[in-house]
């Protein structure tokens, strides 16, 4: 305070306008004592507010309540179960069973014998009648494919040295050519001819010769001749009649061989 009204008096000696200078003086004083107030309140109201506010007390610790022990449940008791007496049956004995006695073994009886079957096979023989000196011989077998199929062709007794051949031109007719140098002469069978039989029942099958031709062994003319047709017939099985030996009263087949006979 006396700083400011020191700085007053300096500015009065130093205007001459000593109004002026005593209003500021004034102002100074009045400032003065207000900065002073203001001053004093606010170290006031601070001292008020410290012994106004305690201090915070401490927060108690939480203490941990113990946690109950859990209580176990009581166990279950079981009843007793009332006791039942089993009574045992008695055991049944079985008998023995007594064997079945075997009858007596009948005596075995031996099967008759088999009943001899037709033949798979059969020959058809190519005959000559009235032959005279013939050196060459050719014709063409006609059969039934369906019922009979060539397996062989062989010479007969009238041509043991002579050359035969045989061809099966097509189904059913089979080239027979026979040669021999000396001439053929006299009657029988000049060519034999194997047929397998595959088809039985079928039937039979008709035997004929065609495009024959025949010439002489010297002169080599031909020889003119007439055919007569043969047949194949298979007939029906019969079995062996009893006390007749095994394969009596058996029948295959019947064979008619074609014939060629000669006019001259």
């Amino acid at each position: 305070m006396k700083m400011w009204i020191g700085i007053g008096l300096l500015a009065m000696r130093a205007s001459w306008k000593w109004l002026l200078a005593l209003f500021v003086v004034v102002v100074l004083v009045v400032a003065g004592f207000m900065a002073r107030g203001i001053l004093l309140e606010d170290s006031e109201a601070k001292a008020a507010i410290n012994v106004e506010t305690p201090e915070p007390a401490m927060a108690p610790e939480a203490t941990s309540v113990p946690k109950p022990a859990p209580s176990q449940a009581p166990k279950a008791t079981t009843a007793p179960r009332p006791r039942v007496d089993v009574v045992v049956a008695p055991t049944a004995v079985v008998a023995p069973t007594p064997a079945p006695t075997r009858p007596p073994a009948t005596p075995t009886v031996a099967p008759p014998p088999p009943t001899a079957a037709a033949p798979d096979s059969v020959d058809v023989p190519i005959h000559l009648t009235g032959a005279a000196n013939v050196g060459s011989l050719e014709f063409v077998l006609v059969y039934d494919p369906e019922v009979l199929q060539v397996a062989n062709v062989a010479p007969g007794a009238l041509a043991n040295s002579a050359v035969i051949g045989s061809n099966a031109v097509a189904p059913g007719r089979v080239w027979v050519g026979v040669a021999d140098a000396r001439g053929i002469d006299g009657s029988g069978a000049v060519a034999t001819v194997t047929f397998d039989v595959v088809g039985r029942q079928k039937g039979s099958s008709p035997l004929t010769l065609e495009q024959i031709a025949a010439h002489d062994a010297t002169s080599l003319l031909d020889i003119l001749s007439e055919a007569t047709a043969g047949e194949y017939t298979p007939l029906p099985v019969f079995p062996a009649q009893a006390g007749n030996p095994p394969g009596a009263g058996v029948s295959g087949h019947e064979v008619t061989g074609p014939n060629l006979v000669f006019t001259r």
